[in-house]
């Protein structure tokens, strides 16, 4: 196709959606493409900084309004859920209306859905806030006396989860909770945490949340959790006054009717990340199945999500332009974990593994780069200065306050 005035349908304000509305934006210029941003948010969410929310050391409210993000870009943004997507069109389903686009790029991530109400779930700034505010209340709960339980058990042993275990587990030794016997406990159904890291960087792993006081229990998957209980598979109990969800990332509901999905409801796409329902209906980000033959492809990362976004903007660009499509090229999945305060683990391909405050810091820069890519050096002089002092200095542990607006407006 090579109309130059072609609808685009961004569908997503996550890390795949911005960075690819971004990129068409940047590549279309000079044509009359009408580039949209669907997301039912006012705002994109900061997602690898949730852990720190929920610990106590940045403001729980980790994202940045859509419209400081797009000022000044050619970049409409509409504000409304999408229902389904009818490839054939293609046609966006909308719950306020619908759009007949020319391109639909779908980065509508994924979503951690807990099996019950009494799972907390940690997927947005509100229940971010909202874990973090419960484990505060039952710790001064705790510390004046009252009979209640404030522990915390996290349910996923993935990325997600440890990072989310090793910040409440930091929480509580702040709260002084940990010397009333409260603890952080990690429950992963499989027989060791962080499937897909090398064994060293799994023991390294291990070894620091083993250090913070968070006991680990693996090969056992919760059942339900009721009355600060949490039932195993295996007939034992954990005793928790908050039970948090990290587990398996599953499909949106838009997506859940979509053709050609693979096991775990992701779409599947080809080489150029064009959806097997049409040819100009893409697919980036966590939602989107990649063969990258290296076991890694659908790992739900910020990086890969902007990776994939990157290359499906550059073919959409391309189509519409008429030049010639570019393949995916797999890369060895990197990966960097923080571990709480001055602590992390970065795991690459051809590299030793690094432990300790080098790969914490290294975390607070690959945000920083995103920054620079969503306001410029503006809003990186404003965030990078706490998002460190956040990372590294004690002073400013429970520093952010729990809802604080916008972390970056």
């Amino acid at each position: 196709m090579t109309e130059r005035n072609p609808t685009i349908a961004v569908l997503g304000g996550g890390f795949a959606g911005v960075k690819s509305a971004l990129q068409l934006e940047r590549r279309l210029k000079g044509t009359n493409a009408e580039i949209l941003l669907v997301d039912g948010s006012p705002y994109h969410t900061l997602r690898p900084k949730i852990p720190q929310a929920v610990g106590g050391r940045i403001p729980c409210a980790v994202h940045v309004p859509f419209e400081r993000i797009l000022q000044g870009k050619r970049i409409r943004f509409v504000q409304d859920r999408v229902r389904s997507i009818e490839p054939s069109g293609p046609r966006v389903i909308l719950e306020n209306g619908e759009i007949n686009a020319d391109y639909v790029l779908i980065a509508l991530g994924g979503e951690g859905k807990a099996p019950g109400p009494s799972f907390l779930p940690a997927w947005g700034f509100d229940q971010a806030c909202n874990i973090r505010r419960r484990v505060e209340f039952l710790a001064k709960a705790a510390e004046s006396g009252r009979s209640v339980n404030p522990s915390v058990a996290v349910v996923g042993g993935g990325f997600v989860g440890v990072e989310l275990a090793a910040e409440i587990q930091h929480r509580l030794h702040r709260l002084g909770t940990t010397a009333l016997g409260a603890k952080t406990i990690l429950i992963e159904r499989e027989p060791r945490i962080l499937s897909r890291l090398p064994e060293k960087a799994v023991t390294l792993t291990r070894r620091r949340l083993e250090q913070l006081g968070v006991q680990i229990v693996t090969s056992s998957r919760a059942l339900g959790a009721e009355n600060d209980v949490v039932t195993l598979d295996n007939g034992e109990t954990i005793s928790a006054g908050t039970v948090v969800w990290a587990g398996g990332v599953q499909t949106v509901a838009p997506l859940a009717a979509f053709p050609f999905a693979d096991d775990s409801g992701r779409i599947v796409v080809d080489g150029f990340l064009r959806t097997l329902a049409h040819p100009r209906v893409y697919a980036a980000g966590d939602c989107a199945s990649v063969a990258d033959g290296e076991g890694g492809g659908n790992e739900p990362s910020a990086h890969r999500a902007e990776h994939l976004a990157e290359i499906a903007a550059r073919n959409i660009a391309a189509d519409v332009t008429g030049r010639e499509l570019s393949v995916f090229q797999p890369t060895p999945p990197k990966y960097l974990l923080g571990l709480g305060p001055g602590y992390g683990v970065l795991c690459a391909p051809s590299a030793p593994i690094l432990a300790g405050p080098i790969p914490a810091l290294m975390k607070e820069a690959v945000m920083a780069k995103h920054m620079l890519q969503l306001g410029g050096p503006t809003l990186v002089r404003k965030t990078l200065r706490p998002m460190v002092a956040a990372a590294l200095f004690p002073k400013h542990w429970d520093g952010g306050p729990l809802h604080k607006g916008n972390l970056l407006s």
